[in-house]
């Protein structure tokens, strides 16, 4: 299954709109060897593994949904490790001395994580904000605004 597995992810990663006809046959063919390997398998009932393949056929539906659109990720790593951070900094700031301080700190990890989510340069556009800040106090200047600038 983990060799099934790792096919998958080679396939997702070479994937072209161009290609998509023949990729779904490869697909295809890596799907129905995991739906064969999990009916072929005959674990203990209360097993990890039969509780694993149970997993797996009761969201066969969702777990294939990659199949017929592209975009859908084959797992959700991204999002996890994204998610990792902001609970990293907030286990950082535990010894703050101030919910103030607290705020700030979270208010700076979420403008840096949607300057990465946006591929935007998280240092160029804080310098900007600030200048802005400073020009116009009480006006805020998101990195999406940020992005519309750079844009025009």
């Amino acid at each position: 299954m983990v060799a099934l597995i790792a096919k998958l992810y080679r396939l997702k990663r070479v994937y072209t709109p161009e290609l998509h006809d023949v990729w779904l046959v490869w697909v295809d063919v890596i799907l129905k060897g995991m739906q064969t390997w999990m009916t072929t398998q005959r674990p203990r009932p209360s097993s990890k593994l039969a509780q694993a393949i149970k997993y797996k056929v009761d969201r066969w539906k969702g777990l294939t949904l990659f199949r017929n659109e592209p975009a859908i990720w084959l797992d959700n790593n991204g999002t996890e490790r994204a998610l990792r951070q902001p609970i990293q900094g907030r286990k950082n700031h535990y010894g703050s001395r101030s919910e103030a301080g607290m705020q700030a700190a979270a208010v700076m990890y979420s403008l840096i994580e949607t300057c990465e989510r946006l591929d935007i340069d998280a240092r160029t556009y804080l310098k900007e904000a600030i200048v802005r800040a400073i020009a116009r106090p009480g006006n805020v200047y998101t990195p999406a605004m940020f992005l519309a600038d750079q844009d025009s």
